[in-house]
């Protein structure tokens, strides 16, 4: 017999007991911060022998929901998360799953909660690593797909050389650059200011919202993320900064912008070198830079940018799953627009 409970406290331990377990699951799983603001939905599934005996058996991890089409389509966010079996309970696995899909899904998510769809996308280090069991996370048997990939960097060696002749020269010449500038790394109050000028600046130029300074605030409080922003020598205001994080096997690309001077200068390419550098020395043995699939509007850029700065590239789809009438509907209006 299953039964499950919300992340707590209290609960901490069962938690970190499957999630220490699992190689493949992403930072989202580790930071207590967003499982304890989001834990409606960042689940422990236990075993029940009997009264006075039970036992963790999997984890459900995810960022939480957001709403869509003017708030009338409530969507899970399960991005880089999903269902994680402990080692030891992997034989039971199609009757946990049966569990999480028809008393979790189905009457806790859809029933109690009202959402309408579940997105879904493997760990990036899963899809590099064990592509073939990305079943066992997602979490419901019926899905319809949204093609998508994952570019990173191999950090074995000298990886800058698995990159084509034009961004090498490129780094070499941003990392002459900093030289002559100066690079804050320290984490304080003060690095935000920077942060908000530089987003300023990207949002202006391609005509996007700005990030919220609790935004810049959270991830500066978290001890996952780091912070690396060029300022020009002489008049002291930031050319290009670069957020990263780095948890066990991954460092992951979470933010960058640049002014046109650090842009020309290719600061933005360099501190992403930096932060892969200092990525490998923490132990990871991949920088993930994101989705290669992205190519609409102002993301076409982006994504040439990470592309150019990234050597492999795996398929990682979405998944999008509905899981009540109105979000069927929602999906079906969706694949006759082409989305």
């Amino acid at each position: 017999m299953y039964y499950f409970n919300k992340y707590s406290k209290e609960s901490r331990n069962d938690w970190f007991e499957i999630a220490d377990q699992e190689p493949r699951l992403d930072l989202n799983a580790y930071d207590e911060f967003n499982i304890e603001r989001n834990n409606d939905f960042n689940l422990i599934i236990y075993k029940k022998y009997d009264e006075n005996r039970y036992t963790p058996v999997a984890i459900f991890v995810s960022n939480g929901f957001f709403l869509k089409s003017k708030g009338l389509i409530k969507v899970l966010d399960a991005n880089f998360g999903g269902l994680f079996i402990a080692p030891n309970n992997q034989d039971e696995l199609w009757k946990i799953k049966d569990f999480l899909y028809k008393k979790i899904v189905q009457e806790y998510f859809s029933k109690e909660h009202r959402i309408d769809f579940i997105d879904f996308m493997y760990p990036a280090i899963g899809a590099i690593e064990k592509p073939e069991t990305s079943f066992i996370s997602n979490p419901t048997p019926y899905s319809y797909v949204n093609n998508n990939s994952i570019m990173y960097m191999e950090l074995a060696g000298e990886y800058i050389n698995k990159l084509k002749k034009t961004p090498r020269y490129e780094i070499k010449k941003g990392l002459k650059y900093l030289q002559k500038n100066d690079i804050l790394k320290q984490k304080n109050k003060n690095i935000i200011n920077h942060f908000i000028y530089l987003d300023r600046y990207k949002s202006q130029k391609l005509s996007i919202n700005m990030f919220s300074y609790s935004y810049f605030e959270e991830l500066l409080n978290s001890k996952f993320y780091n912070f690396i922003v060029c300022l020009d020598k002489a008049s002291k205001k930031p050319i290009s900064g670069v957020i990263y994080s780095v948890h066990g096997a991954m460092g992951n690309y979470v933010y960058n912008s640049s002014t046109d001077e650090g842009k020309n200068n290719f600061s933005n390419k360099a501190l992403l070198y930096l932060a892969m550098e200092e990525s490998k020395s923490a132990g990871a043995e991949y920088f993930i830079l994101g989705n290669g699939f992205v190519q609409t509007g102002n993301m076409l850029s982006v994504t040439s940018f990470k592309r150019s700065m990234s050597s492999n590239e795996v398929a990682c789809s979405l998944y999008r799953n509905p899981i009540s009438l109105k979000g069927r509907i929602y999906a079906s209006l969706l694949l006759l627009r082409g989305r």
